[in-house]
């Protein structure tokens, strides 16, 4: 067999060539290491990371989602109405400016003064002397001495009338048991003449008596006196003047006359 010389002469082209890569790589190397040992390597520096700062993503609604509602205000308590004044005045509790509204005091009762005596109650209603007396709680007693007279119905004619109407105070101011003689019927004739004798023709309102005589249906005279505004007939107080009648007028007096003796 024969050999292969290696020799340069013999060697092929590549040979060659691969041997001068060869070369120049093993160059490098050693260059390379060379270098490190001369020249140490300084080590880097850790790079400081910032920190990550969390952002939070803000997410849009959802397509057709409902928005959130805000909450619904309080309701504020209705204030109290205030009650409609007339122009130029204050409300209640109120006071205008430079004004001073004194409070109000509830109102006192009438004081009743002994030499003072009571007004009778009168009759509401209106109608003739017999009709306006019996509606009257005042007259009671006289009401029903007329019917036992049997004088109701000549007071409930044309008239016109003025009757001095003794109250019912008047009659219990009489000595115990006058009153109840004089409704006996066999006292009917002394009955009827007492009444008569409280009965004048003719229609005399307060405006119109004056001091002077009266003729009573009885036949007798009634004097008349005046002062100071008030009229007493015989000396009787006339309590209530002008209880007016259709056919005349009343005057409550507080006591009873009696006529004169014959």
């Amino acid at each position: 067999m024969n050999s292969f010389n290696l020799t340069s002469g013999n060697q092929p082209k590549a040979v060659r060539r691969l041997g001068l890569v060869g070369l120049t790589a093993s160059a490098a190397l050693a260059a390379a290491a060379l270098s490190a040992a001369g020249n140490p390597a300084i080590p880097v520096a850790p790079t400081a990371q910032a920190p990550t700062i969390e952002t939070p993503t803000l997410q849009a609604p959802a397509v057709g989602a409902p928005k959130p509602t805000a909450p619904a205000m309080p309701t504020a308590p209705a204030m109290p109405t205030t009650p409609e004044t007339v122009p130029g005045t204050s409300a209640p509790g109120t006071s205008v400016p430079g004004t001073s509204i004194p409070p109000t005091s509830p109102a006192m009762p009438e004081a009743q003064t002994p030499d003072s005596p009571m007004t009778p109650q009168t009759a509401a209603a209106t109608g003739t002397i017999t009709e306006v007396a019996a509606a009257s709680d005042t007259f009671t007693t006289l009401v029903a001495a007329l019917t036992e007279a049997e004088l109701t119905e000549v007071l409930q004619g044309q008239g016109p009338f003025t009757v001095f109407a003794p109250t019912n105070a008047a009659f219990e101011a009489l000595p115990a048991g006058t009153v109840e003689e004089l409704m006996k019927p066999e006292n009917r004739e002394t009955l009827v003449k007492l009444l008569k004798y409280h009965v004048v023709a003719g229609a005399y309102p307060s405006s119109q008596l004056e001091a002077g005589d009266l003729t009573s249906v009885e036949g007798s005279t009634i004097t008349v006196t005046t002062a100071d505004g008030s009229v007493k007939v015989n000396d009787v107080t006339v309590l209530q003047p002008d209880i007016m009648a259709t056919n005349g007028v009343i005057h409550a007096i507080d006591q009873v006359m009696l006529p004169p003796s014959p």
